[in-house]
């Protein structure tokens, strides 16, 4: 298939990754036509799900794309399963003309309410990923790094519903800052999942090895600072937006 990934949003940054997948979910409250590159295509109201993958790299590209809807219409032919691989494209595995699924999907993320996402990527070197204010971390040559999340609402704005969880296999990620005295705590430790909670507090994790549990007091404290950046740095303000209520770090998430 190999269509270029620039004009998906979610895969923007899959430049700096091996290879992956993404795996969406969500529902139409309406009917939606597309008009793509001469061929309609038409959505019925209700749930979609879409998977991709992808090869990273310089110039990212789908591998393979499917599309399941409760009926998708292309051309005269209707379905519910709209897949594209190398070379050819299929509605409920019947060939059809070629779609560019890559601007069918970027079409559909304008209009998925309660869009969930789930995303895995194989990095090929060490990746150094700036959070805020110099903080860094450190994700590992050859892991898959996963995040999954789910939002509630319009695609106009989505809130997040329940917390956005990251995590990395095996030896985990490194956080550092050379001037950052709250951070020293996790010099000698490998983080394997951080979560975003819908009130803008954040949760860290360390593997039970290597004698990390007895940092838990040091992992709490560095988890509240890293809170207090995501609530009032200016940096996350396009995060506050997918956010409940920031100004209450008590509350329920």
């Amino acid at each position: 298939m190999s269509t270029a990934l620039r004009q998906l949003p979610l895969l923007r940054w899959a430049t700096r990754f091996r290879s992956g997948s993404v795996e969406l979910t969500g529902r139409l409250v309406s009917p939606l036509a597309w008009e793509g590159e001469g061929v309609p295509v038409t959505l019925e109201a209700g749930p979609v799900a879409a998977r991709v993958d992808f090869v990273g790299g310089a110039t990212p590209a789908m591998e393979a794309a499917a599309l399941d809807a409760a009926q998708i219409t292309v051309g005269s032919h209707q379905g519910a399963t709209l897949a594209a691989g190398p070379g050819a494209t299929a509605l409920d595995g019947v060939a059809i003309e070629p779609v560019r699924m890559d601007l069918l999907l970027e079409f559909l993320l304008d209009h998925v309410h309660d869009l969930s996402v789930e995303v895995a990527a194989h990095t090929e070197r060490d990746l150094i990923v700036k959070v805020s204010q110099g903080v860094e971390a450190t994700l590992p040559a050859h892991h898959v790094v996963t995040l999954r999340g789910g939002t509630q609402g319009p695609p106009e704005q989505p809130l997040l519903a329940a917390p956005l969880v990251v995590s990395v296999a095996g030896t985990g990620v490194r956080l550092s800052h050379a001037k950052l005295r709250w951070l020293s705590t996790l010099a000698k430790v490998r983080l394997q999942e951080a979560q975003l909670h819908p009130n803008g507090r954040v949760a860290l994790h360390a593997h039970a090895r290597g004698g990390s549990h007895r940092l838990g007091g040091g992992l709490h404290r560095v988890s509240e600072r890293l809170s207090e950046v995501v609530r009032r740095s200016p940096r996350f303000a396009r995060v506050r937006a997918f956010l409940r209520d920031t100004r209450e770090p008590g509350a329920a998430d």
